[in-house]
């Protein structure tokens, strides 16, 4: 998904496309990004918006100040529900990036 238009990356600290980094995410009001996971443990705080993660067919919807983690590769279907672009902020412990299933 990087070269999607409906998101941008800013980077706070690192490098994340070779190791741990911090780093903002904006998804577009309506973005999807298919079943992927990411290869790296990573720390997630929502900032803005709300964000819909779909994991074993459990849809959970994540309003501002909302915090989750993924460890283990775990699958998962990102959105940003209509109405508000999200922003989230990430602490990656590794390597970003974004693997479809």
């Amino acid at each position: 998904m990087p070269d999607s238009p409906n998101l941008k990356m800013a980077i706070l600290e690192g490098n994340p496309a070779k190791g741990a980094g911090h780093f903002l995410i904006k998804f577009k009001d309506g973005f999807a990004a298919p079943l992927h996971h990411h290869s790296s443990d990573h720390f997630v705080t929502v900032l803005s918006g709300t964000l819909s993660l779909t994991i074993d067919g459990k849809e959970t919807k994540l309003p501002a100040g909302s915090f989750f983690l993924f460890r283990g590769k775990k699958e998962h279907i990102t959105r940003c529900e209509p109405g508000a672009d999200c922003v989230i902020s990430v602490d990656v412990r590794g390597k970003w990036d974004v693997v479809p299933e």
